[in-house]
């Protein structure tokens, strides 16, 4: 059965050994990110010392991969291996080879494996069940509107702050339920602020001082077409000294968002109905920019922005800030070669 994140939570907490795999599906970056840290901490504290980390590429040799992992060294120390691959799509064969793998798994070694948000129907599949029956498959959905509210006042009493009511819901409505930004609010709230109750003065005086070149802005112009407004914004970030891995996270969400409408518009959901989903201020931005896109340029996006990610990590030659403007270029069609 698959899990919550609570579940997940509770299990890593407990006495319990650890899974042979665990797979993380979601497209709430936060909470995955928050989700893969509680699972390496809770691997560490159980021996496993070693991390490798891995991501998913075309060619990629998936029995090569199961292959070493089956193979026990004596000397080497247990390890937790981190499969990154966002689109989780299996073939007949490298399901079998999974399979197989999970019929005997490694015992020196834990499998994570993190991907996007999976369909209904990948949820159906004979990999899936294969992992929900010897792991743990957890589904990382998004907190919605309505919990958004005890989302923050639970975040807040963690950082050890105290909101009035009137400060929770405007944080929720400034941040348009961006977990990221409602995230970094608190933390920044905390330092300026101990101890202190937090009223919609210290709020806007947090919000107004980051809203010159808003990290959110960026994909809001990029949804519009505004590519040099884009572009003003990334410099501006970058000038301002956020990390290229956050600029990179919101330009993905963005394409995934849009992936996961097309996808679903393709199911049949109208998208009217869709975008009722979305928050009031995004619904013409992200009608507009489903009018001119379409599911395999979005593809080919996903896989600008992994070499932009791979660039970022250094595990591939390239300028991180040249890569993020070539990858802003691509969304508006402007540059659709590789990196």
């Amino acid at each position: 059965m698959t899990a919550t994140l609570a579940q997940l939570y509770s299990h890593l907490k407990s006495s319990q050994p650890l899974k042979p795999i665990y797979l993380l599906a979601g497209d709430v970056i936060l909470l995955q990110q928050e989700a893969r840290a509680a699972l390496r901490h809770a691997a560490q504290e159980k021996g496993f010392s070693e991390r490798v980390t891995t991501h998913i590429a075309s060619g990629f040799d998936w029995k090569e991969y199961f292959g070493s992992l089956q193979n026990y060294q004596l000397f080497s120390e247990n390890s937790l291996h981190e499969l990154n691959y966002p689109n989780a799509k299996f073939d007949k064969e490298v399901t079998q080879v999974l399979i197989q793998y999970l019929e005997n798994p490694a015992q020196d070694k834990i499998l994570l494996l993190i991907t996007a948000k999976l369909t209904s129907a990948q949820q159906k599949t004979k990999w899936y069940q294969a992992i929900d029956a010897k792991g743990l498959a957890v589904d990382i959905r998004p907190v919605s509107k309505g919990e958004l509210p005890q989302w923050i006042a639970t975040r807040a009493q963690q950082a050890q702050l105290t909101f009035t009511k009137e400060s929770i819901l405007l944080l929720a409505e400034l941040t348009e339920g961006n977990l990221v930004a409602t995230q970094q609010a608190i933390e920044k709230l905390k330092l300026l602020y101990p101890q202190q109750k937090i009223d919609p003065s210290a709020l806007m005086n947090v919000i107004h001082d980051s809203a010159q070149f808003n990290i959110f802005d960026l994909g809001n112009h990029m949804l519009a077409n505004q590519i040099s407004a884009a572009l003003r914004c990334m410099h501006g970030l970058k000038d301002s000294g956020t990390e290229p891995t956050l600029i990179l996270w919101a330009i993905t969400r963005e394409i995934r968002e849009l992936l996961n409408l097309l996808q679903q518009q393709q199911n049949g959901i109208p998208l009217a109905e869709l975008l009722q989903r979305q928050w009031q201020s995004r619904r013409a931005l992200l009608k507009q920019a489903l009018s001119k896109t379409s599911i395999e340029k979005l593809h080919r996006l996903l896989s600008v922005a992994e070499k932009t990610d791979r660039i970022i990590k250094g595990a591939r030659r390239g300028k991180p800030w040249e890569a993020l403007e070539t990858l802003i270029l691509s969304f508006a069609n402007h540059s659709m070669h590789a990196l």
